[in-house]
């Protein structure tokens, strides 16, 4: 087991460490597709202890894809979701 690794015959052997410490504390282990981040469910965390990042305004946007208007990126505000730092 364990993942190749670019432009070589090496492989890198698997993290299983922080899974055997992570079952051993109780959490709920799964595995995710190859590139899937993991996703937290928004209703177990306190977001009031957290501290609000709030989006840009105008946002930048990351890709020359992105279609601007004078006044930024056309999305409107209310569909930005504000970030929290943990």
């Amino acid at each position: 087991a364990g993942r190749h690794l670019r432009d070589s015959e090496a492989v890198e052997p698997p993290s299983v460490g922080l899974a055997q410490t992570l079952d051993r504390m109780g959490f709920q282990l799964g595995r995710l597709k190859t590139g899937t981040p993991p996703r937290l469910d928004g209703r177990t965390i306190d977001w009031e202890r957290l501290e609000a990042q709030p989006s840009e305004d105008p946002p930048e946007p990351f890709s020359f894809l992105n279609q601007i208007s004078q006044r930024g990126v056309t999305i409107p505000s209310d569909h930005f979701i504000q970030c929290h730092k943990t």
